[in-house]
C-alpha cells in the first residue's frame, strides 16, 4: 500500500468524527489525530498497511487508521496515569545549532548543578530500573521498578526525602524454610 501524507491528512475528519463518536474529550481529539497520522506514516514507510483483493486501497488505509485510532483511544482511556506522557517514539527536544536552545540547556544544567539533591533524584529516576532490564529480568519486574522509581521521585518532589528503595534479590528455594 502506498499513500502520501496528503491522503492521510484528507482522512483526518473521518478519524476526528470517530473519536468524537467514541466520546473522546474534545481537547484531546487533535492530539489523537496527529498521533494516528504519525503512526500511519511510519506504517506506510515500513509497508505494514496491507490491502487485499476485496478492499480498495483507500478503504484499507482508512481501516488501518481507524484501528490505530481505536487502540490509541482505548489505551488512553484505560490507563489514566499515561495521559500526559509523551509517546515512546517521540524525540525529546535536543540542543541544535540554535543559540537560544544552547543557552537554555546551559541554564538548565547550571540550575541542576547548584542543587545536588535534584541531580541525584534525576539520575535515580532515569537509571533506577534499567540495571534489571540489562540483567534480562522479566518485563514485569522492570515496569514495577520503574513505577517505584517514579513514585519515589514524586515523594521527593513533594518534600519527603528518603533513600530510594533498593531491590532485594529473591531468596533461593534451598534457603527458604519449610512450611
Amino acid at each position: 500500500m502506498d499513500a502520501t501524507p496528503e491522503e492521510t491528512r484528507a482522512l483526518r475528519p473521518s478519524i476526528r468524527a470517530a473519536l468524537h463518536r467514541w466520546r473522546c474529550p474534545d481537547g484531546d481529539i487533535e492530539d489523537f489525530c496527529q498521533d494516528v497520522e504519525i503512526i500511519t506514516w511510519q506504517a506506510i514507510v515500513e509497508q505494514r498497511v496491507l490491502g487485499d483483493r476485496y478492499n480498495r486501497p483507500e478503504d484499507a488505509l482508512l481501516g488501518f487508521m481507524f484501528q490505530v485510532a481505536w487502540n490509541a483511544w482505548r489505551n488512553h482511556s484505560r490507563k489514566q496515569s499515561t495521559w500526559r506522557e509523551l509517546l515512546c517514539n517521540e524525540m525529546p527536544d535536543m540542543v541544535g545549532p540554535n543559540p537560544d536552545a544552547c543557552l537554555e540547556a546551559r541554564d538548565s544544567l547550571q540550575r541542576i548543578a547548584m542543587h545536588p539533591d535534584v541531580a541525584r533524584i534525576l539520575l535515580v529516576v532515569l537509571d533506577g530500573p534499567y540495571p534489571e532490564r540489562r540483567e534480562g529480568l522479566p518485563k514485569s519486574t522492570f515496569w514495577s521498578r520503574r513505577e517505584q522509581a517514579r513514585k519515589w521521585a514524586k515523594d521527593v518532589d513533594a518534600g519527603h526525602w528518603r533513600e530510594p528503595p533498593q531491590p532485594v534479590p529473591a531468596t533461593p528455594w534451598k534457603r527458604k524454610g519449610r512450611r
